[in-house]
């Protein structure tokens, strides 16, 4: 799975990429580009040490508390959801999760969610304080799930104002922080213009957050979308 939300990541720089206009943005993303790929290739996927180890610290406590990857999740308070959460996103440094039985049993799951659940990982995708590892699974959990509360949860967190951070220089931790806000809105805009293409209400978001998103750059994004689907 890590291998796959790294390729979401490096797909919707890409997407941030082409579709600025200032030589100084393209330089940030591509910089970004560049720094995504280098964490791949030192990521403890080519490392098998580090992924015995943490598979060794976590591993058994998911496999515990998830024999049932169907029921499970519904079963767990909010606050038991949240730290499921975030161990899964620690795995997500680990081999463990990068097979095909994993990214089967997260589909299950992440299919099987109701509204509590989804209105928890909005909660989690739209917090800028948390790791964006969080963040980013997140997103993924909220795109794998095909109910109405989805679909919401994806308008919400693309519509959501981008925070504002301190003024930066080239590759700052300012910078690269706004550059991953755009990032997890292109993400949910992206799971959109997918839904579009069969949803009629998927697309009515596409146009709403056209006229309502606060970022030009999510505006324009969405618009390049909706041009696409014409």
């Amino acid at each position: 799975m890590r291998k796959l939300i790294f390729i979401i990541l490096l797909v919707s720089f890409s997407a941030i990429y082409y579709s600025t206009t200032s030589s100084d943005e393209k330089s940030v993303v591509h910089q970004a580009i560049l720094d995504i790929k280098k964490m791949v290739n030192n990521s403890s996927i080519f490392n098998k040490k580090t992924s015995d180890e943490i598979n060794n610290s976590l591993k058994t406590d998911l496999d515990k508390s998830l024999t049932d990857p169907t029921q499970s999740l519904q079963d767990l308070s909010p606050e038991e959801f949240k730290s499921w959460m975030t161990k899964e996103s620690n795995l997500m440094n680990s081999a463990y999760n990068n097979t095909e039985e994993k990214q089967i049993q997260l589909k299950a799951q992440a299919q099987s969610l109701k509204a509590p659940q989804i209105a928890t990982l909005k909660e989690i995708a739209g917090n800028s304080d948390l790791p964006i590892n969080d963040r980013i699974l997140s997103v993924y959990m909220i795109s794998l799930n095909s109910t109405e509360p989805s679909l919401q949860a994806l308008y919400d967190g693309a519509l959501l104002a981008i925070p504002e951070l301190p003024p930066y220089g080239p590759h700052s931790e300012s910078e690269i922080k706004g550059t991953q806000e755009l990032v997890l809105r292109y993400m949910q805009i992206d799971e959109l213009f997918q839904r579009a293409k069969t949803d009629s209400n998927a697309f009515d978001k596409l146009k709403l957050l056209v006229n309502t998103s606060s970022s030009e750059q999510v505006r324009s994004y969405a618009q390049k979308k909706i041009k696409e689907l014409n």
